[in-house]
């Protein structure tokens, strides 16, 4: 991957660095498009990098003793072209990413494309998929009584969600 968009992250305490798009191929990639031997495919995927566990040993001597975690982060709504050389910006109060133009290549008409739009992310939005509820009256509830139940949510970046809306229903069998 090379030629991808990159930003920074200091979410929750954790500390996550963030690729999107770029190109794969052959290296160097650029001279083997500009000479014609190689078409380039755009990536329009986007990944973070946990750096909580980063130490400053690790980053000015070496002594790294940890793995640090790469994770595919699910992008919702519509899905962007996959772009290189794009312009990436995180707003640090609402976590929301932002992308701008890059470039891509239109396999139909062969030529390279310029991007002049802007995608929006919303990083820190719970997702829907990504929730689980716990307790034990989940399986002992009784229909006319209280029964208590907790919902977590986790957002894009597999952070603790600071809200979401939920709708629930229940189902099952009636007793007599």
């Amino acid at each position: 991957r090379t030629h991808a968009s990159v930003a920074s992250l200091d979410s929750g305490g954790r500390r996550m660095l963030l690729v999107f798009g770029g190109m794969t191929g052959p290296n160097p990639a650029i001279r083997r498009y500009l000479d014609g031997e190689w078409m380039p495919e755009a990536l329009d995927d986007l990944w973070a990098l946990d750096l909580t566990a980063l130490t400053p040993e690790c980053l000015w001597e070496g002594l790294c003793l940890v793995r640090l975690p790469w994770r595919r982060v699910p992008v919702p709504g519509t899905r962007v072209h996959g772009v290189w050389g794009a312009g990436m910006h995180i707003n640090a109060r609402t976590s929301w990413l932002y992308l701008s133009g890059g470039q891509r290549f239109d396999v139909e008409r062969q030529r390279l494309v310029e991007e002049d739009r802007v995608a929006v992310f919303r990083l820190r939005d719970a997702l829907f998929s990504a929730c689980s509820a716990t307790g034990a009256s989940l399986a002992t509830a009784v229909a006319g009584q209280l029964a208590q139940f907790w919902v977590q949510c986790r957002d894009a970046l597999g952070l603790a969600a600071a809200a979401a809306e939920l709708e629930v229903q229940v189902e099952g069998s009636v007793l007599v």
